[in-house]
């Protein structure tokens, strides 16, 4: 209490402090090329409006002395202020110091947040010699760096900024440049050149808001959100196959839900990044691909950091997959006889059905693989928290590369493999007559088994309907010839597979193996590859949705040297809410019956604005109707908290509100199993000579058949089936086979389970019942979610996450008028639509609705409740809400969640590691009177206190 009502007495201030309004410097400014930026990303500036300036520093001549600036500033109330600066980064080396105390070096290269490239999406006129991608384009980016908490006193203060040499420049240079100190003292977060508005002003309930994200907590005591793990990992044993699903070794059910990341620059950041994840109920993080991150031939230096990484997140229960190839390189002195007709080394798609190119794979495998972790004691193969291996990443025999112009690009393993199938052919037909009865009016000139070198296909002159010659004509009748050759590569990629996996098994390992989560060049191999997937332990595939026709190399630029077509550009209209098969599902029709599925990579990319679907219906179709065990979205990278804006301008960026601030509710609906799984809407059973006639044998089915229930393949033969689409429909619903979703075909969709319920897509304006909600909705487009956090029934939970999203984009961002098109980039702050809906709750009656962060910690209430009803706008700038209900029944110790074993959750959403009651939600039981009387006190000061921002000139 006198803890609060100080804070009551405390005023907040914001001291922002432009880089170029130094009082001294000995900066020395770059005469003409490196200032040449898009200044209204800079501070004061306004993206697309207002320029903004900065303080720069570029002196590359040899061992530069280090140049300092100067600020003054004064502060009002006093006590412990957060200090941010803005500055140039990477090949930056940079230190404050205030009122002359010790220099304090910034954490440029392992703390930067927000990275923005200042001169994307062109690089101006500076020519031929730097283009996109390059260190002098890479060198313009800016970002936001925390320098720390200070204590600060009333009165005045000076804060000296220093650069000084980084390793990066080995002449001794030193280039730095700062755009802007942020100097406060409440709960804020800085992104962009954007300062806090004040408390005092009050916004409309259609405002966008600006998403200020914090530096997450370093106790999560006090979120609502916190998921937690069953820490550490490894515990129940390794994970395997059992059926279609993913079990433990001792029987312990798991669905996998995580992200694709990898190590931070050093051990504050691993373990901040590992808390991150574990409150968002992350359980996997897929490392892509781990060559990159310890080197070929292995680095100690970088093997002891992923050791590090390793054990810190196994430490929080977090497990991990590998992608170790991507593609492996070899050298010649490794003595590969035809290593000349290697582009640069690289054994991509030859390594798929070549065993000598696997074999240099399995020599760098079988090292790291038998490696002991020194921060765990274990060796890799013995460490259950390693849970799933992949053979290699995005490698098909029946892709475009090699088999796209394989003989014309390597002829000597053309002929290898050439002469190869000519013995397959002789040992499958024995004679040319039966070889000839077999090939009918297909047969070529030359065919013969004694010929080792017959005519192939290339990828594409695979289609569906049948081969093409290559004057890509279809010649129907030598389907039976491209069948045997689809046939010979599908056993020999499959060959690769298994012995992958006997020499894992080999060396101890038990956990999942996988072949790639890749594709095909031509739909008449499209079965056999999933044939070949299907001969390992778990089937994968990799899906985006959104972005644009202008996203190149994962970024919103062109490289071609013609800025005019780098904006405007379309933008992805293909979303998760349309149809069944859109979206991230788009590839749910590669799932095999009786066999575990996952997509290790999958992202809705920027700048589409419909993002926001994509995460609940991965979830809730996905992984609950359809069954599939693990999802990861692509990529978390080596970030360690949200990011703002989009970041980087890159279509693999997952650290925004509408992906990880969506994890609370899904992680929870996943893991906890809130939806069930349903039974196939449409089987294909194939036996191998459907699988191999050289044709797409599959047949054609209704896609809404994918609201019903998973679209499945298998190999084993027996007898196809498709349930009447007819049965499942109601009105303009197509509803599951479990009952508990329901698509309307007009684009959205709603969520009817017992502990989840909500809606997704194009559903306002309009009323929408749910089980237990009434929603009275004003938003076009929304992901509004509704999780219990007390392994409670929605109807009886006194504990319910609102996640609450609509369409965002960044400050200065302009679409055409239908938003097919990006006219302007803009730059953060990201600005997110509110979603504006009345809410009606059935059950107990609601104590109140608190307004949550980005964390989950409350930080006030929503005011106007009546009885059970109340609005959710743009008045209270959030995307997250916590109903909290009286409920007099204590269900803690007794209530089955339906939950993962590996989930110690006691019948919440609790943790054993952060709190040994058994609740991590903060919010059940006594704690929830005194968080109600802390959440209104807080309000009041939130409410109550004044602004103050200063820029000191």
């Amino acid at each position: 209490m006198f803890f609060l009502f100080t804070l009551l007495a405390q005023a907040e201030e914001t001291i922002w402090i432009e880089g170029e309004d130094a009082s001294t410097h000995d900066f020395q400014d770059h005469p003409w090329w490196y200032n040449n930026v898009n200044q209204d990303l800079l501070s004061p500036g306004i993206p697309g409006v207002v320029e903004g300036d900065w303080l720069l520093h570029y002196n590359l001549s040899d061992n530069a002395p280090t140049a300092q600036a100067a600020y003054p500033f004064e502060v009002t109330e006093g006590g412990e202020y957060e200090v941010w600066l803005r500055v140039i980064t990477p090949y930056t080396e940079g230190w404050i110091s205030v009122d002359s105390g010790n220099q304090i070096d910034l954490e440029i290269d392992a703390n930067i947040r927000e990275r923005v490239n200042l001169i994307w999406p062109s690089p101006f006129e500076f020519g031929s010699w730097c283009q996109i991608g390059d260190w002098c384009v890479i060198h313009h980016s800016i970002g936001w760096v925390k320098a720390g908490t200070f204590e600060l006193s009333a009165g005045q203060h000076t804060l000296t900024y220093g650069v000084e040499s980084h390793s990066n420049w080995e002449s001794g240079g030193v280039v730095g440049g700062l755009d802007t100190i942020a100097i406060f003292n409440h709960p804020w977060g800085p992104s962009g050149a954007a300062q806090p508005e004040p408390s005092s002003s009050q916004s409309d309930p259609s405002d966008w808001f600006a998403f200020h994200p914090k530096d997450s907590p370093e106790d999560w005591a006090d979120s609502v959100f916190y998921v937690g793990n069953e820490s550490p990992a490894g515990q129940h044993g390794a994970a395997q196959q059992q059926g279609a699903d993913v079990v433990f070794e001792d029987g312990t059910p798991v669905k996998f839900w995580g992200v694709g990341g990898g190590p931070p620059a050093n051990e504050d950041r691993m373990r901040q990044q590992a808390e991150f994840f574990e409150a968002m109920g992350i359980n996997l993080v897929r490392i892509h691909p781990v060559q990159y991150y310890i080197g070929n031939p292995i680095d100690a230096d970088l093997q002891d950091q992923f050791d590090l990484w390793f054990s810190i997140l196994k430490e929080h229960g977090i497990y991990m997959q590998w992608s170790i190839f991507y593609p492996h390189r070899i050298t010649e002195d490794d003595g590969y006889s035809l290593f000349a007709e290697l582009d640069n080394g690289s054994t991509s798609g030859l390594v798929t059905v070549f065993p000598e190119l696997q074999a240099y794979e399995w020599n760098y495998l079988e090292g790291l693989m038998t490696h002991t972790n020194p921060y765990t004691g274990m060796k890799y193969v013995d460490d259950p928290a390693l849970a799933i291996v992949e053979v290699r990443n995005e490698d098909s025999i029946f892709f475009h590369n090699p088999l796209a112009n394989i003989s014309g690009i390597y002829p000597q393993h053309t002929a290898i493999l050439q002469s190869d199938w000519a013995d397959w052919l002789t040992e499958k037909y024995g004679s040319d007559t039966e070889l000839f009865n077999a090939w009918g009016d297909g047969v070529r000139n030359g065919d013969s088994l004694s010929n080792p070198a017959m005519g192939i296909y290339h990828s594409w002159q695979m289609p569906a309907e049948g081969p093409l010659n290559g004057a890509s004509q279809l010649v129907e009748n030598e389907a039976p010839r491209l069948g045997d050759w689809i046939q010979f590569l599908s056993e020999r990629q499959c060959d690769g597979y298994n012995n992958r996996r006997e020499e894992l098994r080999g060396v101890g390992y038990k956990g999942i193996v996988l072949s790639t989560g890749w594709k095909v060049g031509g739909q008449a191999s499209a079965m056999a590859n999933l044939w070949t997937d299907n001969c390992l332990e778990m089937i994968d595939r990799h899906t985006y949705q959104g972005g644009g026709d202008y996203l190149r190399g994962g970024s919103i630029i062109t490289d071609d040297g013609d800025d005019s077509d780098d904006i405007p550009g379309e933008v992805s209209h293909e979303n998760a809410h349309q149809v069944p098969g859109q979206g991230v599902l788009n590839l749910s029709h590669m799932q095999v019956e009786n066999k575990p599925m996952q997509h290790s990579e999958w992202i809705a990319s920027v700048p589409s604005p419909w993002k926001a679907d994509s995460v609940p219906t991965y979830a809730f179709y996905g992984m609950g109707l359809y069954g599939w065990d693990a999802g990861l979205n692509f990529t978390a990278g080596s970030k360690f908290g949200y990011e703002g804006g989009w970041p980087e301008l890159s279509m693999w960026a997952i650290m925004t509100p509408h992906h990880l601030g969506q994890y609370p509710a899904v992680s929870r609906a996943v893991r906890e199993r809130h939806l069930s799984e349903g039974s196939p809407a449409h089987a294909e059973r194939f036996s191998d000579s459907e699988v191999f006639t050289g044709k797409d044998e599959r047949v054609e089915y209704d896609p809404w058949l994918g609201a019903v229930g998973p679209i499945v393949k298998s190999f084993d033969g027996g007898t196809s089936e498709t349930l009447n689409l007819f049965d499942y429909t109601e009105g303009d619903f197509i509803n599951s086979i479990t009952g508990e979703l329901a698509w309307n075909i007009n684009g959205w969709y709603k969520i009817l389970a017992e502990k989840s319920q909500g809606v997704v897509g194009q559903a306002g304006p309009g009323s929408i019942s749910l089980s237990d909600i009434e929603v009275e909705l004003t938003t076009p487009f929304v992901s509004l979610l509704f999780t219990s956090l007390d392994g409670r029934t929605i109807s009886e939970s006194g504990s319910i996450l609102i996640t609450a999203m609509a369409q965002d984009k960044q400050t200065g961002t302009i679409y055409n008028s239908d938003q097919t098109q990006i006219i302007a980039l803009g730059g953060p702050p990201l600005l997110m639509e509110p979603v504006q809906a009345s809410l009606t709750f059935g059950g107990e009656p609601i104590v109140e609705v608190q307004i949550l962060d980005e964390h989950g910690v409350p930080r006030g209430v929503v005011d106007g409740i009546e009885g059970n009803t109340f609005q959710i706008d743009g008045r209270w700038e959030t995307a997250w809400y916590h109903v909290v209900r009286d409920v007099s029944e204590d269900l803690s110790n007794d209530n089955d969640t339906g939950s993962d074993d590996e989930i110690t959750n006691n019948g919440d959403t609790g943790n054993t590691v952060k709190d040994s009651t058994g609740c991590g939600c903060a919010t059940n039981g006594d704690r929830t009177g005194y968080l109600s009387l802390l959440s209104m006190l807080g309000w009041i000061w939130w409410r109550r206190k004044s602004h103050h921002t200063q820029k000191i000139a």
